[in-house]
């Protein structure tokens, strides 16, 4: 049986040096972009000492076999197996490439792994991976993933350089440079003390936009009128029965951080004093010249709850603000059924999107 110290000891000493020459290559000054830009080959070295049971060294060819598990014992297997079946012997030494037929991604290297080491079907051992190998976590395809010892940040990345081109993450992506998605319990992604510059951010959360009541137009002032509440919501009363109309205007940008807006959703807070007088028409309109607007909807169902409450639509058309199109004004039509009855508007949120 083979001598399983003398493999292990191999093995560390010879990743540890291969992870050195990695860092002289990776400063070398002469390299081109080309060269820097190309992915690097996702294999790792692996050299060991074979013995027989009276312990003189493996001559010949031996059939190794490798794979890489989540665990010493019961693991599951998350790499592997990768059969080498004809590995020379030189005095018991050997050396291997592994990755060369079972390529390994940067992706399996997020959590603790093991390696196992057959000879000739027979499992020799089980070694825990040490940090060096790791290494493969900050490759390109890499996922960095966990919750950290010790720190709040599962990448912390800080730049001492002291010149104004300094950076501490530059990322350049034809769909995503850097995707940064919070799943626990915190609030955010990512977090920057000195987030100071943007090009093409772009965000796929929903923004919200809210206009009080109050901010709204009557069209026709001599028979609707308004009252602002503290609370900035509108009551409008009309002196006679019949049709009237109320406007709430939005000035929302157009383009954020170089990115165009897209409203999807509408939402009106609103109660009635009487359902006979109720909204019987909604309408957002999109400004497209000084004279001539583009419908992003029209809804025409009663809205007639004489309690608080809120009613929520769905954009169509060419809802993306442009630099040409932007300015957005929603009519409600109103139906008093009696002078004496009120509605209350108390505001409309947008529901904002950068693209589809």
């Amino acid at each position: 049986m083979p001598k399983l110290w003398q493999l292990y000891s191999l093995v560390i000493v010879t990743v540890t040096i291969l992870f050195m020459v990695g860092q002289v290559w990776g400063q070398a000054p002469h390299l081109s972009d080309s060269q820097i830009s190309t992915p690097p080959p996702y294999q790792l070295n692996y050299q060991g000492y074979l013995t027989d049971g009276a312990g003189k060294p493996l001559e010949g060819e031996q059939a190794l076999e490798f794979a890489l598990y989540d665990g010493y014992t019961n693991g599951q297997q998350i790499w592997g197996p990768e059969n080498h079946p004809k590995v020379p012997l030189k005095r018991g030494l050997f050396n291997v490439v592994l990755g060369e037929t079972r390529e390994l991604r940067p992706a399996i290297f997020k959590q603790a792994l093991f390696l196992q080491v057959k000879v000739n079907q027979t499992t020799l051992t089980t070694q825990t991976l040490r940090a060096v190998p790791y290494s493969f976590g900050l490759m390109p395809g890499a996922i960095v993933e966990g919750d950290p010892l010790g720190t709040v940040y599962a990448l912390s990345v800080i730049n001492t350089g002291t010149t104004a081109q300094s950076r501490g993450i530059w990322a350049v992506g034809q769909q995503y440079g850097l995707l940064a998605q919070e799943t626990g319990a915190g609030d955010v992604a990512i977090k920057s003390t000195s987030f100071i510059e943007a090009q093409g951010y772009k965000s796929t959360e929903p923004s919200y936009w809210w206009v009080a009541g109050m901010q709204g137009v009557v069209a026709n002032p001599a028979e609707l009128h308004m009252r602002p509440t503290l609370t900035g919501t509108a009551i409008l009363s009309s002196t006679i029965a019949g049709t009237q109309y109320f406007y709430l205007p939005v000035a929302v940008p157009s383009q954020l951080y170089g990115q165009e807006v897209a409203v999807r959703e509408v939402t009106l807070f609103y109660y009635v004093s009487d359902s006979h007088s109720p909204i019987v028409a909604t309408r957002l309109e999109k400004m497209t010249a000084a004279d001539s607007s583009e419908t992003l909807l029209h809804e025409t169902l009663p809205l007639t709850s004489t309690l608080p409450t809120s009613y929520t639509m769905t954009t169509s058309g060419t809802y993306t603000l442009t630099q040409t199109a932007g300015p957005l004004n929603l009519q409600l039509t109103l139906n008093f059924a009696d002078p004496s009855h009120a509605i209350y508007i108390g505001g409309m949120r947008l529901k904002l999107m950068h693209g589809d």
